[in-house]
């Protein structure tokens, strides 16, 4: 910089000295001051020409160091700022004062300024307002100082205009926080309010401005217990809307406009808010209004009392909990054998109620001590109760426990001993007290159901059941000597479910996955499934395995307990019993095709007869028309012993194909029938216009025309068994199929007598029957059995659209779609 330069800025300094000195005399008041000012003044007036030996370089320096001297004296802090430029500069005083690292821009600087003085100090900072060129302004106002919070400082500006046009401000600021009367005034007040803060432990305190809702003094304890970051961004109404209960918003509401209506008058609320974890806490805010140049402003005192009101709250429940056990106890003494009891424990005195006294079987007229309570607990039994009662002691928590009991004859009794602790003023034990239920016959009843479990595992053992229970929670899993012989599991890692699935037959997985994993745990606990399938032994061959399984809870976790049985001799006898019934049924159906056949041959036969008599020439017009119904009659008896020669057939495995068409065809054979008795047939099938969508069913279609045999004889008979009782002209069968995500749903609906509730607990059991010397008692069973083995179920039931009548429903799984 030359030396011209540092003369100019000399002297700008100097020009805005004098001018803070003309519009307030009173910041350079000090003698001291006033003589540096008046030497400054006299160093920067135009010298006269230099004589030889003169150093105006070192005077200019010695006056500059004498300029930073007052600025350090008053604590004047200098700025210029630019306002076509959006530019400015300033000293090391101005980032002290402001408490700021770098320069803020007039928008930052104002949005620090208290709410009252943003809108001069905009004018003034910003050049909003008509501010002529050469003009001087003095302005006081208040700013939030990052470390000292709010501060009045002093705002002396010089407005100039600059050769290029160019608009521009230079002054200085200083901190007048002392010097301002009203702020002592708070400061006194604010002492106040804080000696009376600071007599209780993490009080908050806060002084709110009610008009513009800001805060003007804080702690931290407030903020923390009003939920908030910043007071920057704090604003009184704001802060109700989403911090404050929505049930408390009116009642602080209310406190304030009463406090508004007598300032000076105390107020006090309870209030709810929500943390950052949407948790309630409880705050007690009290304080007092105040006005304040005009401005109401409100001290407050928060305090957290979150712990407190739940200690209380729990305090409440437990007493609560205790006082209705006591009560209930009082009503059912008689009946449950209960007592009430209490311990005072400063003096050690005992007080018992008369149950007590009878349950111990101790002289009501004794009286009772803690040392005269220990020895009638079981000595084996002391030890735990004592250190439950010690640990109620330290931590105030109610207990529950079952012990023995000995009397004074050596009868040794049961009973469940409930206890709360009841503290004094000071927080310490003063009472235990609680309930005591005499549990004798309660706890020898659960003996006699033990041993009637092992009874039972020893019925079980004798019968040939396997039991196996496994916790659906935990993955741990039992099983007895007979389950493990039935299933041939020898090693420990043989137990586990999935172990076991893989000796299952491929054919059975899917069923047992789908009733254990999927329907089991949709029935109530203790309502067993039963189901068969097929387990391979070890040296290769396959038994039929019998299983009914359970769920049920206990001790809080999840257990699946079931049993087995080998059924492989009675399935071995079940498909010997369906090979008599397939010739039962052949024989039925060769009846039938005898009776259809009868009449198409003896159509045939008298068309013969009557071609023998119409071999004259001039017959033979009338003798073709007789060979063609004998023609059309032949091929009516073929198709016939066509459709018997398909049934007869066929095959014995398992295959992927519509089930509609099995339906269809044995709906044919029961033709002649339905029309004897009267009876309309109907199935409604969706995919009747396009057979080629039809799922398809893995099945036995010799095992599945058997189903659909005993499900149209059963239905028959049970129309007529209708026709005979009430006189019924006409019946109906109609068969409806449904798709399901993984299951095909065949529904057949009849109108016969229905289903008595006798008959429907028994229907499936084999060899019951409602039809005498008549019926064998096989069919129902087998049919079931048979949708088993299809990993399919069949259910009977009355319906409900009719006051008479059966609705049978049989489910299959769809056969897997195979990958494209």
């Amino acid at each position: 910089m030359t030396d011209s330069s540092l003369l100019q800025q000399a002297r700008a300094l100097r020009d805005q000295l004098e001018t803070l000195h003309a519009t307030d005399p009173a910041a350079l008041a000090d003698p001291d001051l006033t003589q540096e000012l008046d030497s400054l003044r006299l160093l920067l007036t135009p010298p006269p020409p230099a004589l030889d030996g003169d150093h105006p370089e070192q005077d200019l320096k010695r006056s500059l160091d004498q300029l930073s001297y007052v600025q350090a004296v008053t604590q004047l802090s200098f700025y210029e700022y630019n306002f076509d430029r959006q530019e400015g500069r300033s000293d090391r005083y101005q980032k002290e004062l402001f408490g700021f690292q770098r320069l803020l821009t007039p928008t930052e600087f104002v949005s620090r300024i208290h709410p009252d003085n943003q809108e001069v100090m905009r004018k003034l900072l910003l050049h909003e307002g008509d501010i002529p060129a050469g003009s001087t302004v003095k302005h006081s106002y208040r700013y939030l100082h990052p470390d000292k919070g709010w501060r009045w400082m002093e705002f002396s500006g010089h407005y100039l205009e600059l050769p290029n046009g160019e608009r521009v401000v230079r002054g200085f600021d200083r901190d007048v926080t002392q010097e301002n009367k009203r702020w002592q005034e708070e400061q006194k007040n604010l002492l106040q309010e804080l000696e009376l803060a600071l007599q209780v432990d993490e009080l908050g305190y806060a002084l709110t401005d009610l008009k513009t809702g800001t805060l003007e003094r804080w702690n931290s304890h407030f903020l923390r217990h009003c939920q908030l970051q910043s007071a920057m961004e704090t604003n009184l109404w704001e802060w109700m809307e989403t911090h404050l209960h929505p049930e408390d918003r009116e009642q602080v509401r209310a406190s304030i406009d009463a406090a508004l209506a007598q300032p000076g008058r105390y107020m006090q609320v309870l209030n709810r808010l929500f943390d950052a974890d949407q948790q309630l806490r409880w705050i007690e805010i009290s304080g007092y209004i105040q006005v304040i140049d005009d401005a109401p402003k409100v001290f407050t005192l928060s305090r957290d009392l979150t712990q407190q009101v739940q200690q209380e709250e729990e305090r409440t429940q437990l007493i609560a909990q205790l006082k209705r056990e006591i009560e209930q106890g009082q009503r059912a003494r008689e009946l449950s054998r209960s007592g009430y009891w209490s311990w005072h424990i400063p003096s050690g005195a005992i007080q018992w109620s008369p149950e007590v006294y009878e349950t111990y079987q101790i002289p009501h007229d004794q009286p009772m001590t803690f040392e005269s309570f220990q020895k009638a607990v079981h000595p084996s039994d002391w030890p735990h109760l004592e250190a439950r009662i010690q640990e109620t002691l330290e931590t105030s928590k109610g207990y529950e426990i079952k012990h023995r009991v000995v009397t004074p004859q050596g009868d040794i009794r049961w009973v469940e001993a409930k206890g709360a602790l009841r503290l004094n003023d000071e927080g310490q034990p003063l009472e235990l007290y609680g309930v005591v239920t005499d549990v004798t016959e309660r706890h020898l009843a659960q003996q006699e159901r033990e041993k009637l479990l092992q009874r039972l595992q020893l019925a079980m053992k004798t019968a040939q059941f396997g039991f196996a229970e496994s916790c659906l929670d935990t993955g741990e899993r039992l099983i007895d000597n007979a389950y493990a012989q039935l299933q041939e599991l020898a090693e420990p890692d043989e137990i586990p479910f999935e172990k076991m699935m893989q000796r299952v037959h491929p054919d059975d997985r899917p069923m047992m996955e789908r009733l254990l994993l999927e329907d089991l745990p949709q029935l109530p606990h203790g309502t067993p499934l039963t189901f068969v399938y097929r387990f391979q032994m070890k040296n290769g061959t396959w038994q039929w395995r019998e299983a009914s399984t359970t769920l049920t809870q206990r001790e809080g976790k999840l257990w699946r307990i079931g049993v087995i049985r080998d059924v492989t001799e009675f399935m071995q006898q079940q498909e010997e019993l369906r090979r008599h019934e397939r010739f039962a049924a052949l024989g039925q159906l060769a009846a039938e095709i005898n009776h259809d056949l009868k009449q198409p041959l003896s159509i045939l036969e008298l068309r013969l007869h009557q071609l023998q008599d119409l071999l004259a020439p001039e017959q033979r017009e009338k003798g073709l028309r007789s060979l063609e119904a004998a023609s059309s009659a032949l091929e009516h008896a073929k198709s016939i012993m066509t459709r018997t020669l398909e049934v007869a057939r066929a095959e014995d495995e398992f295959q992927n194909q519509p089930l509609s068409a099995i339906l269809h065809q044995v709906a044919e054979l029961f033709t002649t029938t339905f029309r004897h008795q009267n009876i309309r047939f109907e199935c409604q099938c969706p995919w009747a216009d396009h057979p080629e969508s039809e799922p398809l069913v893995s099945l036995n279609r010799k095992e599945m025309i058997q189903v659909f045999q005993n499900l149209f004889s059963n239905s028959v008979d049970a129309i007529v068994e209708q026709q005979e009782q009430h006189g019924s002209a006409s019946g109906e069968i109609r068969v409806v199929f449904s798709e399901q995500p993984s299951t095909l749903k065949v529904c057949l609906f009849d109108t016969g007598i229905g289903i008595s509730a006798e008959v429907r607990e028994r229907m499936f059991d084999q060899f019951f029957t409602t039809k005498g010397k008549d019926g064998s008692g096989l069919g129902l069973s087998m049919c079931r059995r048979i949708l088993q083995q299809h990993q399919g179920s069949l259910e009977a039931f009355n319906r409900v659209d009719l006051d008479h009548g059966a609705h049978f429903c049989l489910v299959l799984p769809k056969a897997a779609v195979p990958a494209s």
